[in-house]
């Protein structure tokens, strides 16, 4: 009886151990990772686990608070190249219409008042102007009593100058020579007498033009220091607008 008792309590004893190892899960190739424990380091035969794929891809995306390179760049350059060939087309074109002619307006002082004249030149291909002039000034004009006194000038004259373009703006430091030629008149009591007189003058100055673009005209301006060695001198300054050919 006690040997019968014996071998029922093994009998138990196998049927439960048999029972728990059915229980515990087993580790297989495909699901090794699964049954190591995420606190144990892994061996350096296990293989990595695959990255997360969306996360790599919003990691290589810049991010919203990044700079970006400036979108004016391309820009820029395109405007830097415009205008270069902008100033390259204006120099190209003030070579191929040499001849210019232009009026000019203003005023000088020294008794010479308002002026009116024209101006013609050539500029050479080393940007040398050679040129001509003329100018008139209506001078002064006074009344008192019975007496009308007035005068007036004008000279011709030649010119010669340099031509520094920048593109569709030239300055054009220049020098002149010049007769000119002054009348004053005076009225007594209904009775006019007038005498005339030249003398020579030189006058260096500086014009400053700006072509107007896909045209032949310009527009500028003039300003000289007229040194008569009779007379004195006087400094003018005028406008002018004209075309080249």
């Amino acid at each position: 009886m006690r040997s019968f008792s014996t071998a029922a309590l093994f009998l138990s004893f196998l049927a439960l151990t048999g029972t728990a190892s059915a229980k515990q899960p087993r580790a297989t190739k495909g699901n090794s990772a699964a049954v190591s424990s995420p606190e144990t380091p892994r061996s350096l035969g296990q293989p990595t686990p695959a990255r997360n794929t969306e996360a790599s891809l919003f990691s290589l995306a810049p991010s919203a608070a990044e700079p970006s390179a400036p979108a004016t760049a391309t820009g820029q350059a395109y405007v830097d190249r415009a205008s270069e060939a902008d100033t390259v087309a204006a120099i190209a074109d003030a070579a191929a219409r040499p001849v210019s002619v232009a009026p000019l307006l203003g005023v000088a002082s020294g008794g010479l008042r308002f002026g009116a004249g024209i101006r013609a030149g050539y500029t050479l291909p080393s940007h040398v102007y050679l040129g001509a002039g003329f100018m008139y000034h209506s001078g002064l004009s006074t009344e008192f009593y019975n007496t009308k006194i007035s005068s007036s000038a004008y000279y011709p004259s030649l010119e010669a100058g340099v031509d520094i373009r920048f593109g569709r703006l030239a300055f054009r430091p220049y020098g002149g020579i010049a007769v000119v030629f002054s009348r004053i008149s005076s009225t007594i009591a209904g009775n006019e007498v007038s005498s005339t007189g030249s003398s020579p003058a030189i006058y260096p100055g500086c014009a400053v033009t700006y072509d107007i673009p896909k045209s032949s005209v310009f527009v500028g301006g003039d300003a000289r220091l007229v040194l008569n060695f009779d007379q004195g001198s006087s400094f003018g300054v005028f406008g002018s607008a004209g075309m080249r050919f």
